[in-house]
């Protein structure tokens, strides 16, 4: 669609338009000013180019529908849609100006990290998350990577709502074929009704396409194997990713959350660990090691030896299918959720049925119990060491009093004596000169003696004017 408007009109009698910030097929985006405030907005402008007349007003209908509802949402991944309004026959949305570069743009101009495509990528799911679980479902239908902002802090940012459109039950497929060829599920072709399983199959497509580097538009429902095509690429995120795509819709996750467990699960792979972003290292347990490294090395990853053994005996693996697992080598490695498919694969073992009881009833209190047995050991080790009198940064910690040892009255006394003899006539300006070694030696009372010493030194200077001034008043 061209643009309506041109720089320098006013749009409403409010939005002087600064600029075209974009153009497509189902409308204009401007850079505008705002009469009212200070602000700088981006205006949506919904085409006109409709192919019947109850096509025009059905989408009309629903952009009043949609722009109702946008405008209450509030998400940090989302811009803030503040007016709704209809101008010279055409429909607008203001919202945020969202400073950046598109993710489109980002992946041309340079080659992404696992680490900063699993960012932006779990950022997303968030904000799905959000919109899928609104009291009216929103489906965004359009998610590609151009629809998507990264700002200069890294912040990830849905841009267009364009065909967004509310989720109605019961429905049986979508009035019309809309979305983004290579990025568009194939429900939205007109064999189904699009629901969260349609975003999330796009947002399978971005992941592909952020690690590939194939345009997914080329050769559409096609997805070589990450692991194919990449060398010594994570098998974990190759399922995830892989589920993500699937053309049958019951073959993917079946919400963004169950998404967000598989990345959020990520943490408990050895392999992937070193190449997630931070927000995807915050498990509640620990890094794992590699299997059996901890023993054979003698170290045991976060938690020491003696807080392993404080546990409760764990089973050894849950089905891969799962999204968590449980791992014993001298380390501990735990879920971060429990399996949503497959079946546990434990020995017949009552301590281990036990453990694995345990561990589904309160992961969280185990890693609360691992964090105090830790404490512990290691108020345990401080105690032992201090009373051997070890070093500790090069000075001896006293086992009476488990520190640094305290100076007592001494310097006090030291320094009484020393302003004594800066009252002597001739004795007081040079008074000050043993102090500093009080000084020194006074460890944990410096400030007190380094004031001490000033007064010494002024107390000593008067002395000595006193005893000038009296001789010279003598000699008069």
């Amino acid at each position: 669609m061209a643009a309506s408007l041109k720089v320098g009109d006013v749009l409403n009698g409010r939005y002087p338009i600064l600029g075209i910030l974009g153009e497509g097929g189902m409308g204009a985006v401007y850079k505008a000013s705002d009469l009212g405030s200070t602000r700088i907005w981006a205006i949506k402008e919904m085409t006109e180019q409709f192919a019947t007349e109850e096509e025009r007003q059905e989408a009309i209908a629903g952009f009043e529908q949609e722009s109702r509802l946008l405008s209450q949402l509030e998400h940090p991944n989302l811009p803030r849609i503040t007016h709704f309004f209809t101008d010279n026959g055409h429909h607008y949305l203001v919202m945020d100006l969202v400073q950046g570069e598109t993710w489109e743009k980002k992946q041309l101009r340079e080659k992404q990290s696992i680490a900063d495509i699993l960012d932006i990528v779990y950022q997303i799911t968030d904000v799905l998350r959000y919109l899928h679980g609104q009291p009216q479902p929103i489906i965004f239908r359009d998610l590609k990577p151009a629809n998507v902002m990264i700002t200069p802090e890294g912040v990830a940012k849905l841009i267009d709502f364009g065909i967004a459109r509310v989720f109605q039950a019961g429905k049986a497929n979508d009035t019309r074929a809309l979305g983004t060829p290579g990025y568009a599920a194939p429900e939205q072709y007109g064999s189904g009704q699009s629901d969260a399983r349609t975003d999330i199959y796009a947002l399978g497509v971005m992941m592909h396409q952020a690690f590939s580097g194939i345009d997914p538009s080329v050769d559409p429902f096609r997805f070589e194997p990450l692991t194919e095509l990449i060398p010594d690429f994570p098998q974990s995120i190759e399922d995830i990713v892989s589920k993500a795509v699937a053309l049958k819709r019951e073959e993917r996750f079946s919400c963004v959350a169950e998404m967000q467990e598989a990345l959020q699960a990520l943490h408990s792979d050895p392999d992937v660990y070193d190449l997630l972003p931070l927000r995807l290292r915050t498990g509640i347990l620990p890094r794992p090691e590699m299997r059996g490294s901890a023993a054979k090395s003698g170290r045991s990853g976060r938690i020491s030896a003696p807080v392993v053994d404080a546990l409760p005996d764990a089973p050894r693996s849950i089905s891969r299918s799962g999204t968590a697992s449980l791992k014993r080598s001298g380390d501990m490695n735990a879920p971060l959720s429990t399996p949503r498919s497959g079946t546990s694969s434990l020995p017949n073992s009552a301590a281990v049925s036990s453990a694995l009881a345990a561990a589904g009833k309160g992961a969280v209190q185990i890693a609360h119990k691992a964090q105090g047995a830790a404490s512990k050991a290691l108020e345990k080790y401080n105690q032992r060491t201090t009373a051997a009198g070890v070093q500790r940064q090069g000075e001896t910690l006293p086992a009476e009093s488990g520190g640094e040892q305290k100076s007592g009255c001494w310097p006090w006394i030291a320094m009484g004596v020393l302003l004594l003899c800066a009252t002597f006539p001739g004795v007081g300006f040079l008074a000050f000169l043993p102090a500093l070694p009080v000084i020194y030696f006074a460890k944990d009372q410096r400030v007190q003696m380094v004031i001490c010493t000033v007064a010494i030194l002024v107390w000593g200077v008067l002395s000595d004017i006193m005893l000038a001034t009296f001789l010279s008043w003598i000699a008069k």
